[in-house]
């Protein structure tokens, strides 16, 4: 990110909500953190959701039938965690990303899939020379 813009983050005092915190004095137009949550607030909740949410129960359901699992019947899964990861996770992506996210990078999900596992050391700032692949990962993602 260009470092102009890291400086309207930076300087951002005001919050996340619509009332900023007390003793800001940022600008309405460079309330970033408001501005960006409220626009995935507004799409990701209420009436705004309805469209995405649509999308999403179309393509989980085809990806549920793609199983091409018997009608009735079990069917064993192995490893849970990524059957949900590739069911729904992918549906997810796809219901708000599109279709062309996945298309252009084939290896999008298995690449979260791997970052997700490697979050919690991430997360405790183990060096990336004791961990290289996560950190790999995480640069191929950004």
């Amino acid at each position: 990110m260009p470092e102009k813009w890291l400086s309207v983050y930076a300087e951002d005092n005001s919050g996340q909500f619509h009332k900023p915190f007390p003793g800001s004095n940022v600008v309405p137009e460079r309330r970033m953190h408001h501005i960006l949550n409220d626009g995935i607030e507004r799409a990701l909740t209420g009436p705004g959701f309805d469209p995405t949410l649509q999308r999403f129960r179309s393509i989980l359901i085809s990806h549920i039938q793609a199983l091409d699992a018997p009608a009735g019947e079990w069917i064993e899964i192995k490893d849970f965690r990524r059957f949900i990861h590739n069911t729904v996770g992918r549906s997810l992506v796809q219901a708000i990303f599109g279709p062309s996210l996945l298309e252009v990078n084939p290896e999008f999900m298995d690449d979260l899939f791997e970052f997700d596992r490697a979050l919690p050391l991430l997360a405790r700032g183990v060096w990336s020379f004791l961990m290289p692949k996560p950190y790999a990962i995480r640069k191929k993602l950004y």
